[in-house]
């Protein structure tokens, strides 16, 4: 299970704030993830380091990704639960649960 357990209201064109999550079997918190939204779709960038390329462009680094990207997808659905949870809110329809309690840790 994936709780929100800090969201701070930050709106910056699709930013919309920042939020800390714990994973419960993992025993991992995840801090300054940076939540957006777009066109009614939520998303929520994992933490990252700011730089700049050899065009003088600002980007980010992510410190962590998921290789899978159907593995990233149903992380992401869940952070957005967690974080709707968190405001109160139930704009995000469904759950997988990404973190069945049957199956052994992935490391």
């Amino acid at each position: 299970m994936i709780e929100c357990t800090k969201f701070k209201e930050y709106e910056n064109g699709f930013l919309k704030g920042f939020a800390d999550f714990y994973i419960d079997k993992w025993g991992v918190e995840i801090n300054g993830c940076s939540v957006f939204e777009k066109d009614g779709r939520g998303w929520i960038n994992l933490p990252a380091k700011e730089y700049l390329n050899d065009a003088g462009e600002k980007k980010f680094a992510p410190f962590l990704w998921f290789r899978d990207d159907k593995l990233k997808k149903v992380f992401d659905e869940n952070m957005l639960i967690a974080l709707n949870k968190f405001k109160g809110s139930v704009s995000i329809k469904g759950n997988v649960d990404l973190f069945n309690d049957s199956e052994p840790m992935p490391f």
